[in-house]
């Protein structure tokens, strides 16, 4: 039906003027400019919740004690950050409302990170940035080369290669020595911090 609708719209751009309808003129239609096959489909959608989940996951990192920790935080905030537009734009040619929100696995996981203690939470974190992307490449690998569109095609080997190397980065930092929060000891007069080097 869609495709049906498509044509006719294409005839009626043709019809004022433009003897090779651009993607531009049936924009202005309100009508996507291709329609999106299952794989574009799936690659968008898996992306954009893939994108949020990163987004609150970088967030919960700023706030570590391990500077390493922030600092990779910080990156994939603005990597994520840069790509939500691209995403939003490539969903618009399709004529796709992506999600808003993480996957419910992706947020059941963000939730358990939230409630960890300062001394369990680096881990984790790393932990599960790894996983996170560990399964957007999955999603990258399986549906990026079903895809036509050349466009999109492009796009899905730049998020594979984006993904790729922040899983690199990421199991960087799990290789660096994580600074745990300083210990209390308890004295008479309540509890202290540890001096540095005790």
């Amino acid at each position: 039906m869609k495709r049906a609708f498509l044509a006719i719209a294409v005839a009626l751009v043709a019809c004022t003027g433009f003897a090779n309808p651009t993607d531009e003129a049936i924009e202005s239609l309100g009508i996507p400019s291709r329609i999106a096959s299952r794989p574009e489909q799936e690659l968008l959608e898996g992306a954009a919740e893939f994108n949020h989940a990163e987004l609150e996951l970088a967030a919960l990192g700023k706030t570590s004690s391990d500077p390493h920790v922030r600092a990779l935080a910080e990156r994939l905030e603005k990597n994520h950050q840069a790509l939500q537009p691209v995403l939003d734009k490539m969903a618009k040619q399709k004529g796709l409302t992506l999600p808003a929100t993480p996957s419910g696995k992706q947020s059941e996981q963000l939730a358990d990170l939230k409630k960890k203690q300062p001394r369990d939470f680096n881990p984790l974190f790393l932990k599960t940035a790894a996983q996170f992307h560990q399964e957007a490449l999955q999603l990258f690998q399986k549906n990026a080369p079903l895809i036509d569109d050349p466009a999109l095609r492009t796009f899905a080997g730049q998020l594979l290669k984006g993904a790729q190397v922040n899983l690199n980065r990421i199991q960087a930092t799990l290789l660096e020595p994580v600074a745990e929060p300083p210990r209390k000891r308890w004295k008479r007069s309540g509890w202290y911090r540890r001096p540095a080097g005790d």
